[in-house]
């Protein structure tokens, strides 16, 4: 009798492997468009932050830059980046999955983890929290299997991933905790041992952060490093989400209903985790402290978007697995135990579980497969493909027109967040201000009043050949936002330019000939 489990794991395989190729041809999204504007100006010699203002964490711009670096500057780089980083991830969570949960779960938990991924959409892969994810679990991973102490090294490498994932965003530090666990629950005894292993975590958590430093001090940065990553998003960015506590569990309440497959996968997480501190304390404890870490870093910024919860992944597919591999082992023990109250009852469950699971991490990734096969083979032209992905066929063809109609030295300006359309028009922004969110956030506050000054003496200096005006997003800022917030930029653009093309919602205004 043919064993139903190869073909289905076959079939999901041969799934993650389309949707593998179709997301090389993936466009970007606001953020990827961001994150490339800010490389490209790091591959041109120029600093985050003093040249590209952005607010995420240097690591992210330094991995978009080495993506175009090797592999060119367009959205294939940065997608087949992203495509290594996840191939890596998978491999090592099946080694993880097959030492905690049996050798038969590992391909399952590569799998599942990356059709988990995957159902992200465009949008929200090829961010840096989804790496963020992934440095957790090779910070956290080896630990986890490690039954013997640890070599001397291990937790200076653990918190060295940790570190770096701090250079992605400072909360993420956090996971820091969880190596402390792991440290405890084997040195409680040894308090020699238990300082070393802190003092190395600390030390590799530190490293990265200093060279960070020491990096922006040297080129005469480090105050603007300081101004924009860490001062702006704590005293404009955060409090622009709600800070009340309400708010936040409504946000997780939200997330609950749109995020199925989380919803879906928590019974059986539960499972797996009951299961592990059976079998083992400290690795339980680990887990769930990565797994409570996770969620509180998503709680702690307070916007709930979904690449958020891409940090939590990692840890619960690991503990999916454990939960279902508990569960098919209670069902071979019911088979023996013909007498057993309630006989039949779990595996019908215990597979519609999994079917769940399957099944809602496979549907967008296997959409985005469908499409992109539909694509290659002709009977999707090329248009409208990639109408399908949001916003991003306007930016790219509002990007054509202006490499068509500019000289390269002209410069543009965007009031809006389509940032790619400066990196692939391949004009240089009028300022460090590749799109408007610091010149709209903030209202009323001295940050917002320099940044708009800065921008204004920028315009008027060296007035761009196009203004590119493009969807906002309502999303982070809470409202509806116009031209008309910013009535000194308003004028400038009455007065010196005129509307003279549209690609859906983007208008691209040129400047009048005087």
């Amino acid at each position: 009798m043919v064993n139903p489990q190869k073909p289905i794991l076959y079939a999901l395989l041969a799934l993650a492997i389309v949707w593998a190729l179709a997301s090389l041809s993936f466009p970007f999204g606001w953020d990827q468009g961001i994150f490339a504007w800010v490389g490209n100006t790091v591959v041109d010699g120029g600093l985050p932050y003093r040249d590209a203002w952005d607010i995420k964490g240097p690591l992210t711009y330094y991995v978009y830059g080495t993506a175009q670096l090797f592999f060119g500057k367009n959205a294939f780089a940065i997608r087949l980046t992203d495509l290594i980083f996840l191939s890596l991830a998978a491999f090592y969570i099946a080694r993880l999955a097959a030492k905690l949960s049996g050798p038969k779960t590992g391909p399952w938990a590569a799998v599942i983890f990356v059709l988990w991924y995957a159902s992200q959409g465009f949008w929200h892969t090829a961010q840096p929290d989804g790496w963020a994810s992934m440095l957790a679990l090779f910070a956290i991973g080896p630990l986890l299997t490690n039954r013997d102490d640890p070599r001397s090294y291990r937790y200076l490498l653990s918190g060295f991933a940790i570190g770096l994932a701090v250079l992605i965003k400072p909360i993420y530090g956090l996971f820091a905790i969880a190596l402390a666990i792991d440290a405890v629950f084997r040195y409680r005894k040894d308090y020699f041992r238990l300082f070393a292993a802190g003092t190395s975590m600390m030390l590799g958590v530190i490293v990265p952060f200093a060279i960070a430093v020491g990096w922006f001090a040297y080129n005469g940065a480090l105050q603007v490093f300081v101004d924009t990553w860490l001062v702006y998003p704590v005293q404009v960015y955060s409090p622009a989400a709600s800070p009340k506590a309400f708010s936040r569990a409504v946000g997780l309440i939200r997330f609950a209903e749109s995020g199925m497959l989380v919803s879906v996968a928590w019974p059986v997480i539960v499972v797996g985790a009951v299961s592990r501190r059976h079998e083992c304390s400290r690795t339980f404890s680990v887990l769930l402290a990565w797994v409570f870490i996770a969620v509180f870093c998503v709680v702690l910024q307070g916007r709930f978007f979904e690449y958020h919860w891409a940090i939590i992944i990692p840890s619960m597919v690991l503990l999916g697995t454990k939960g279902f591999t508990a569960l098919f082992e209670t069902i071979r023990n019911e088979r023996r135990e013909s007498s057993s109250h309630g006989r039949g009852l779990i595996r019908p469950m215990v597979l519609t579980f999994l079917v769940l699971v399957i099944g809602l991490a496979a549907v967008r990734p296997a959409l985005d497969a469908a499409r992109w096969t539909a694509h290659i083979v002709g009977l999707v032209d090329t248009p409208s493909y990639y109408s399908a992905f949001a916003s991003a066929e306007d930016a790219r063809l509002a990007a054509k027109y202006i490499r068509e109609h500019t000289a390269p030295g002209e410069k543009i300006s965007v009031w809006g967040w389509d940032a790619s359309i400066i990196f692939e028009s391949d004009r240089n922004a009028v300022s460090r201000f590749g799109y408007s969110m610091p010149l709209i956030m903030g209202k009323g506050t001295l940050q917002q009043k320099q940044l708009r000054e800065e921008f204004l003496s920028a315009v008027h200096s060296d007035p761009p050949a196009y203004v590119v005006v493009s969807p906002q997003s309502e999303m982070i800022l809470g409202e509806s936002v116009d031209l008309t917030d910013f009535p000194e930029f308003s004028d400038f653009i009455a007065q010196n330019y005129t509307e003279e093309a549209r690609f859906g919602k983007t208008l691209l205004y040129r400047r009048l000939a005087r």
